[in-house]
This record gives C-alpha cells, sequence and structure tokens, in this order.
C-alpha cells in the first residue's frame, strides 16, 4: 500500500501531466524529454547524461531563463518558476524510472527531496497551484507559442491565466507534516546525522538571546570548522529578524561576529533591492538601492575583518564584495585580501571558490583570469583533492559564457577539440573519478570530448 508521503511526491507532477494532456501533440515521452530537455533516450551515453539533465533541472531549470529575460517579470515571482521546475522534475523523475534509467531507491530520493522543496516553498495546494500555473503559462508564452501571437497573450496574461485556473482539474491532499519527518532512508541518516545535529545546536544558539555562547562555540572551534560554519550561517538564521541583525553591532561592538552577520545580512539586502535580472533590465532606483545597501555591507565586512584579520571567511566575503566598488580603497583591500588568499588559503575552498566565481567574464574578469586561477588552485592541491575539479569548471564556464553571449558554438566547442587542454584535465582523472562530489562536471566534459572509455569508467564506478 503506498504511504501517504509516496502518494504526496508523486501527486506534485500531476499539474505538468495534465499541462500535456492539453497539448496539441500527443504526449509521447520521447518527444517530451527531447524538445524539453534535449535528452535523446536512444543515445548511447543515455544513461550517464541523467543525472546531469536532472541537475539542471533541479538547479537552473525555467528560473534561469527568467533572471536573463525581462519579458513578464512584472507579473511573476521566483517562486512561481519554482512550481513550474518541481512539477516537471517529478515528472521527469518518474518518467526516466519507467524508463528504468532510474533504478526505485534513486528516484524516490530525489521524488522525496523534490517534494520537500515544494512545502518548504509554499504552504498548501492552492498557493502551489496558483505559482506553478503561472510559471507554466510564462513557459508556453515563451517557447511553444508562435511569435506573432506572443504579444497578445502576454498583455492577456492575466485573462488566460484565470481561464487556466478555472478549467485546471488537479487535487491531491497535501501532506502538512515535513515529508522527511516520518521517513527513515538509511544512507542518509548515517552520511548526515552529525551534520544534522550540528545545524539544530547552531539555530538553538542563534535563537537566543543573548548570543555570548554563540560567540565562545565559534571561538572555540577550529578554524577550518569555523570558516565551514560562518559561511552558512547566515542562511541558518531563520530565527533571527532584521532589527536583531541591525542591532548586533550596538549590542557586541568588540566582537567581529556581530559585525559579520550584519554584514552579510546587508548583503542579500542589497540583492533583493537589485534583484536578478541582467545589468540593463535593473532600474536605476534598483541600483541606488543596491548600492547604499552594499556599502553598509562592505563596512560591516571590514570592520569583522579589523577585529579578526586571520579570519578567512571574512577575506573571501570582502574580496566578493569590494569587486563591485571602484575606488582606491577598494582597490587596495582587493589587493590585499587576494594576496593573503594566495599566500594562506589556496587549500580552502570557500576562499577559493569566491575568487574564481569573480574571475569569470560573466562578473567583470576575463577568460584568461579564470583559467589562470584555477591552474594555481591545481599547483596547490594535494593528490585526490576535489579542488582539481575547477579547472575542469573553468573551462565549462567559458564554453557556456561563448554559447550565451558570443553566440558562437563553433569556437565555443573547440574547447572540448584542443589536445592540450584535453591532456592537462586527463592528468587529474584518476583522482577524481572516484569523488561523487564532481561526478556531474566529469560527465559533462568527457561527453563534450567524446572519451567513450572515461565515460565508461564514471559509470561503471557509480552503478
Amino acid at each position: 500500500m503506498m504511504s501517504q508521503e509516496e502518494a504526496f511526491a508523486l501527486a506534485i507532477a500531476n499539474l505538468e501531466t495534465e499541462r500535456l494532456s492539453h497539448a496539441q501533440e500527443l504526449y509521447e515521452v520521447e518527444n517530451y524529454l527531447e524538445e524539453d530537455f534535449h535528452f535523446d533516450i536512444k543515445a548511447p551515453n543515455a544513461s550517464s547524461k541523467v543525472y546531469h539533465i536532472l541537475q539542471l533541472l533541479w538547479s537552473e531549470g525555467l528560473l534561469e531563463v527568467f533572471v536573463k529575460n525581462s519579458i513578464l517579470s512584472e507579473k511573476l515571482e521566483v517562486k512561481d518558476l519554482v512550481a513550474f521546475d518541481a512539477s516537471r522534475f517529478s515528472k521527469v523523475v518518474r518518467e526516466l524510472l519507467s524508463l528504468k534509467l532510474l533504478n526505485e531507491e534513486e528516484a524516490w530520493g530525489l521524488l522525496f527531496l523534490n517534494a520537500q522543496r515544494v512545502q518548504d516553498s509554499f504552504e498548501n495546494l492552492e498557493a502551489f497551484k496558483k505559482a506553478y500555473l503561472k510559471g507554466a503559462l510564462y513557459f508556453e508564452i515563451l517557447f511553444k507559442g508562435d511569435e506573432e501571437n506572443r504579444g497578445e497573450k502576454i498583455e492577456n496574461f492575466d485573462a488566460l491565466l484565470q481561464t487556466q485556473y478555472t478549467h485546471s482539474q488537479v487535487d491531491f491532499i497535501w501532506l502538512n507534516e515535513e515529508i522527511f519527518s516520518s521517513l527513515t532512508i538509511a544512507q542518509n541518516v548515517e552520511k548526515n546525522s552529525h551534520k544534522t545535529s550540528e545545524t539544530n545546536f547552531m539555530n538553538s544558539l542563534l535563537a537566543k538571546e543573548d548570543k555570548r555562547e554563540l560567540w565562545a562555540f565559534l571561538d572555540a572551534i577550529s578554524q577550518n570548522e569555523r570558516n565551514e560554519i560562518l559561511s552558512q550561517l547566515y542562511h541558518l538564521s531563520e530565527n533571527i529578524t532584521a532589527e536583531d541583525y541591525l542591532e548586533l553591532p550596538a549590542l557586541y561592538p568588540n566582537v567581529s561576529y556581530a559585525y559579520y552577520l550584519r554584514g552579510r545580512y546587508f548583503y542579500h539586502y542589497a540583492w533583493e533591492a537589485r534583484g536578478l535580472g541582467l545589468t540593463n533590465t535593473v532600474g536605476q532606483k534598483n541600483y541606488a538601492l543596491f548600492y547604499e545597501r552594499l556599502r553598509y555591507a562592505r563596512a560591516d565586512l571590514k570592520k569583522a575583518y579589523e577585529l579578526k584579520p586571520n579570519e578567512q571567511t571574512y577575506w573571501a566575503e570582502l574580496y566578493n564584495l569590494v569587486k563591485h566598488f571602484k575606488n582606491k580603497d577598494s582597490d587596495h583591500l582587493e589587493d590585499e585580501l587576494y594576496e593573503r588568499i594566495q599566500k594562506d588559503a589556496m587549500q580552502n575552498p570557500y576562499c577559493v571558490e569566491r575568487v574564481a566565481h569573480m574571475k569569470k567574464a560573466r562578473w567583470g574578469g576575463s577568460h584568461e583570469d579564470s583559467l589562470a586561477w584555477a591552474r594555481e588552485v591545481v599547483k596547490h592541491s594535494c593528490y585526490g583533492d576535489s579542488l582539481k575539479i575547477m579547472l575542469f569548471e573553468a573551462l565549462i564556464e567559458q564554453y557556456k559564457f561563448i554559447i550565451e553571449y558570443d553566440r558562437d558554438e563553433e569556437r565555443a566547442n573547440a574547447i572540448f577539440e584542443d589536445k592540450a587542454l584535453q591532456d592537462e584535465v586527463n592528468a587529474y582523472f584518476d583522482e577524481l573519478v572516484e569523488d561523487e562530489r564532481v561526478k556531474e562536471t566529469l560527465i559533462f566534459w568527457y561527453e563534450k570530448v567524446g572519451d567513450k572509455e572515461r565515460l565508461k569508467r564514471l559509470r561503471d564506478n557509480w552503478l
């Protein structure tokens, strides 16, 4: 008998199933996967590509399109795209299971994770359904309709949405209890029990009005542990209000963590003002608010750094932030932080990844700088260090940039045909092949290169 958790996780796909049933063409799973996800189930490498498709759908999906496109931005919220992607994710997982490209254990794990994301994002079925229909209509207008009718549909978006909502027959029991609260997945419990208890402990400290116990705990642990916790601390602080953040430095004027937390608050608050659109889609008022809040963030993070200059997480956060400013003080601080990271933090993933991010061409760096930094990280890494994947990532990022912005597919694909680059990354394949954290990146690279032998090793290793 199917449990209520299983029924809920499966039912999330029903909205996407209903949409497809109303499409002009008769639904066929092969066409659905090929047209919407560029996934050929008959391709010889289909089984290895499954995880790449799922990863893209989970982490980017339609949301990636939305942030790069100003069409209907005033009508939609991020949660509308999350709902649409969640229903599609559930649909795709179910289809891949039926095609035996996923086993049952893998499929249920993915379906439960997806169900938890839906529960975290929506209060009830009504909210989820309305958000999905908005996302679905946006998708239909952008990708499924005739361009000549697009303007009319955009103008009549609200009326079309109301019609779809009225005619939707999807109904299922919303699971109010968190999906994982009554499930036990042995391998995840064993793997994550320490992480979960640590997170719960941190939340309990953050929730206390008196933060001195939290500060003492952070001082007592090792620098590596503290770096990991500090980089996640803001995202754990759901029990802290905006007012709490604002008054922290006044309550603890000599505690670097107080300034750090408020600085992280202002940083995220700045991005709320700016939004996620491309530069030419952001209004002047939004930009003014963005930089005003970034200046507050910079001041707080700089103070945290001054109070505790050897805290490597502060180096990473402040380096990322000062790159937004063009003045002598920021340039000097950027150079200082870069030198400190080069000297003492080349094996700190958070630091080197922050620098790598700002070296990308899409954030004001260049392909040459990005690749040079990845090579420097590799040079300082130990045997088997997963940071070596940054070399692959720098080249893949270069490929994606050329495809997206230069529209030059031939030049982009030339990266994978370069024998010198192939030899360079292949030198680290044996070190990385068994590291599950980097498997999707390796699969993407070797599929593009067409290296069947290494793809087989990757598949055999994870079967």
